[in-house]
């Protein structure tokens, strides 16, 4: 171990080294603010949950400022998911538009989906949790896919892209902290296949969710290149209900996942989760 300060707050700092590439994305596309905020709140909601009662117990074990709170991950769902669904964007020099504010139903479908194949994946298929999640995103890219093929474009290229920009990130980390894998990534996946001297099983992760995040809003929102984005000609003007209705609807998903991870920190703590009891209650 090179340093128990580098150790101790590697979770906190490699983040850090996000937030300007964040900053910049959110610069260069000013107008997507939306969905930049939008996709990271999920993210960071997903990796809050994922990290705290999966991936700590046989994946990597990273040191985190709060034992029960492990906010560094959420930050790191918040920052790379709103690199990733915008990096395509800002690189291919093109822009895509919602034409509606996203809708909340499709949406919590979607989330409920990966939910049950993350499940279905741990009680029948023996993998490692980041396997499981990689099946997940794999699962939830190919039905978006479906629904707007002509975001496999989109989608490809955010995956490529994704995967050379956490090449770059892991380097500057490396450098930083030659032993970050050493000492915080679990045995099972030290002694797996590396590519670069990184896990391979990191660059499928990002892979995953480097194809994933750029679809979802843009389903949910109908998204489209900005030239071809039909807007409603104006009538009168939404009654007060309607506008707050709209204004809910907007980041109502997102905010409502965080809200039930958070509440099952709260209220359950660290306690694993027990899928067998859970299946008992529909079986």
């Amino acid at each position: 171990m090179q340093s128990n300060c580098l150790y101790q707050y590697y979770y906190l700092w490699s983040v850090a080294l996000l937030v300007p590439f964040w900053a910049l994305i959110l610069y260069k596309k000013k107008t997507g603010w939306e969905e930049i905020i939008y996709i990271g709140i999920l993210a960071g909601a997903g990796a809050m949950f994922f990290d705290r009662y999966v991936s700590f117990r046989d994946y990597w074990h990273p040191q985190t400022i709060s034992d029960l709170y492990n906010f560094e991950s959420f930050l790191y769902g918040f920052f790379y998911g709103g690199i990733s669904a915008k990096i395509y964007e800002v690189i291919a020099r093109v822009d895509y538009a919602p034409a509606r504010s996203p809708r909340w139903l499709p949406a919590a479908a979607l989330v409920l989906v990966n939910a049950v194949v993350f499940v279905t994946m741990m009680v029948f298929v023996r993998l490692n949790s980041v396997e499981n999640f990689m099946a997940m995103l794999a699962a939830t890219t190919a039905l978006l896919l479906i629904i707007r093929p002509d975001l496999v474009k989109v989608c490809a290229f955010s995956g490529l892209i994704m995967l050379v920009f956490n090449l770059c990130w892991y380097w500057v980390i490396l450098l930083i902290y030659p032993d970050a894998f050493k000492d915080i990534w679990s045995p099972a996946i030290q002694k797996g296949p590396m590519l670069f001297k990184i896990p391979l099983l990191e660059h499928g992760f990002i892979l995953a969710v480097g194809c994933s995040s750029p679809l979802l809003y843009k389903v949910v929102a109908s998204s489209r290149l900005a030239s071809q984005v039909q807007f409603e000609e104006e009538g009168e003007a939404p009654s007060l209900t309607r506008k707050i209705l709209d204004a809910a609807g907007r980041f109502a998903v997102p905010i409502a996942a965080l809200a039930i991870v958070l509440f099952r920190m709260i209220v359950f703590g660290t306690t694993p989760i027990r899928l067998k009891k859970l299946l008992s209650f529909f079986l």
